[in-house]
C-alpha cells in the first residue's frame, strides 16, 4: 500500500482518537474473498458486536480513486452518517484497519527535516538581527552514589482516572526548547518545509512573516489551516489580526473561528504541525511576543504522537466555522470605528489637594486660638 500515509488516515478518519483505540487490539483478520482483504472490529457501544470491514485488493497499487471506494463497514457511521455527508471520509473501524496495516507495512516517513541553525534576519534598512537570545545551560548534579533513579514515575499513575492524561509510549522526540523568537522563525523555515498539510493554532495573530510563510505553503499546494479564537478575532484589541486574517483567507488558507471547551472559553493555544514536525508554547503569533519570556518545544512525530496531536486538532477544530468575507467586513469597521472615538479627557487631579485641606484646617485652627 505504497499511497498508505500518516497523513492519508488523519486526513480522512473521522475518529482518529477512537480509531487508535481500536487498533490497539479490537482488530481481527478475517478470510480474504476474491475481491477483499476482510477485518473484524469490535463496537465500542454495542457489547460483543463486531462491523465487518473490506478492504479491496486493488489497495496495493498506487491510490487513484477515492478512499472509500478502497474501504468499507457496515456500522451505521460509515453506511448512514459519512455517506451523508458526500465528504471522501471513513469511519473508525476502518480507520483502526488503515492503523493496523500502517504499522505492518511501515514506510519512513518521506520528509527528513535537519534541525535547522539560526540565520540572521536581514531588515531593509537596519543591520542584521541575529537570534542570539538562548544562553547555554549547564548539567545538573548527578545523582548520588547508590540514589535510586525509577525507570519511570508513572508506574502507578490511573490513566482512566478523572481528566487523566493519556500517556504516550513512543510520541517522538525533543529536537529544541526555542525562544519567542526562535519559535517564530522556525516556524518560518518549516512553513517552507511543509509537503502535506500545515495547521497553525493561535489566540493572537499579527506577524507578517508568519502570515506570509502560511500564505506562501498554501500556494504550492500545502492543505493549510488555521484555528484561531473566534471571540478575540471578531472584537479583540488585536489592531491587525482581522486583516492578516483576511490576507490569509484570499491566499487560500482555511481561516476556522473557534472557541473553548464550552461557549465561555477561549481558543488558547499556540502550537504548528507541519507534516511530522509539531511546535507548542507559550509564544503567540504577534510582534509584541518577541520582547516576552517565552518557551516552545519542537517535536519530531512518531506514529503515536503524530495520531495523538491530529485528534486534538480535529477535536479543537470541531464546532468551528470559516470565517467569511461578510465577518471580514464587519471587524474591520468596528477596529475603525474604535480608532476614531474621540479619548476622553480626565480633569487633572490636584495631587496636593488633601494635604491642603489639612493645612487650610490646621491654619484656621491655629487663628482661633
Amino acid at each position: 500500500m505504497p499511497w498508505l500515509s500518516q497523513d492519508v488516515i488523519a486526513l480522512a478518519v473521522r475518529n482518529l482518537h477512537d480509531a487508535a483505540i481500536l487498533a490497539g487490539g479490537s482488530v481481527t483478520p478475517k478470510p480474504d474473498t476474491l475481491m477483499s482483504f476482510n477485518f473484524e472490529v469490535s463496537s465500542q457501544t454495542v457489547g460483543g458486536k463486531r462491523y465487518l470491514v473490506r478492504l479491496q485488493k486493488s489497495c496495493v497499487s498506487s491510490l487513484t480513486t477515492t478512499l472509500r471506494s478502497l474501504i468499507s463497514c457496515g456500522c451505521p457511521g460509515y453506511t448512514i452518517s459519512l455517506a451523508k455527508s458526500g465528504a471522501d471520509e471513513v469511519c473508525k473501524h476502518c480507520g483502526a484497519v488503515l492503523l493496523c496495516c500502517l504499522k505492518t507495512h511501515r514506510r519512513p516517513s518521506p520528509l527528513s527535516l535537519p534541525i535547522p541553525q539560526p540565520r540572521p534576519i536581514i531588515a531593509q534598512g537596519r543591520a542584521p538581527l541575529a537570534l542570539t537570545d538562548a544562553q547555554p545551560s549547564k548539567p545538573g548534579p548527578e545523582p548520588a552514589a547508590g540514589a535510586a533513579v525509577p525507570s519511570s514515575v508513572f508506574t502507578d499513575y490511573d490513566s482512566k482516572g478523572e481528566e487523566a492524561a493519556e500517556l504516550l509510549k513512543g510520541g517522538g522526540r525533543l529536537l529544541s526548547v526555542l525562544s519567542a523568537k526562535q519559535a517564530q522563525r522556525m516556524a518560518v523555515y518549516l512553513l517552507s518545509k511543509a509537503v502535506a498539510h500545515a495547521t497553525l493554532s493561535a489566540f493572537t495573530f499579527d506577524l507578517l512573516m508568519v502570515t506570509e510563510a502560511l500564505n506562501e505553503a498554501a500556494a504550492r499546494g500545502v492543505a493549510v489551516k488555521l484555528l484561531v479564537d473566534g471571540k478575540h478575532s471578531l472584537g479583540g484589541t488585536t489592531a491587525m489580526q482581522m486583516d492578516r486574517l483576511d490576507l490569509l483567507r484570499d491566499h487560500g488558507v482555511e481561516v476556522y473561528l473557534t472557541q473553548g471547551v464550552s461557549s465561555t472559553g477561549i481558543q488558547h493555544s499556540k502550537s504548528l504541525l507541519v507534516d511530522r514536525y509539531f511546535m507548542i508554547g507559550s509564544t503567540n503569533w504577534t510582534n509584541s511576543s518577541r520582547n516576552n519570556h517565552e518557551l516552545s518545544v519542537l517535536i519530531e512525530l512518531a506514529d503515536e504522537g503524530a495520531i495523538a496531536v491530529e485528534t486534538r486538532l480535529q477535536y479543537m477544530k470541531q464546532g468551528g466555522k470559516l470565517l467569511t468575507k461578510a465577518q471580514v467586513t464587519s471587524s474591520q469597521a468596528l477596529r475603525e470605528e474604535r480608532k476614531s472615538r474621540p479619548k476622553s479627557v480626565e480633569p487633572k487631579s490636584d495631587r496636593y489637594a488633601t494635604a491642603k485641606r489639612f493645612s487650610i484646617a490646621r491654619s484656621r485652627s491655629l487663628n482661633r486660638v
